[in-house]
């Protein structure tokens, strides 16, 4: 993408987060990040392109998830890229159509958020 540096997940960035998932609902995110898939990712036995593959259709899973209910989030959206890019919201407001959905595709695949994912799927029934 190469316009923004995502810096690591913190604290903040788990609230935000929280909050884009509960206004679209979690069982959206909880079928997308079943077991099987998040057991798979584990298997040390993964090549790395196969690795790579699954994080890349989890990340597309994530965005087209949002992209449905954009709606329900566009401002938390922009807050929360804004801040993992420590960048004005205005900034991620403003960029180009793919611009856009590269960064969404970089910050979906970044390790720290399949590890979000992994740690709050956990305490879902």
């Amino acid at each position: 993408m190469g316009k923004f540096t995502i810096r690591e997940m913190k604290a903040s960035d788990v609230f935000k987060l929280t909050s884009i998932i509960s206004k679209i609902g979690i069982k959206q995110f909880k079928d997308l990040f079943n077991k099987d898939t998040l057991s798979t990712l584990r298997n040390k036995e993964l090549s790395r392109d196969e690795r790579n593959a699954i994080t890349l259709e989890l990340a597309l899973g994530v965005v087209d998830i949002l992209l449905a209910n954009v709606e329900k989030c566009e401002e938390s959206i922009y807050r929360f890229l804004a801040s993992l890019c420590e960048v004005e919201k205005t900034d991620i407001e403003n960029l180009k159509g793919i611009d856009f959905f590269n960064l969404l595709i970089e910050v979906f695949t970044h390790k720290d958020f399949l590890d979000f994912f992994r740690v709050a799927l956990r305490f879902q029934k």
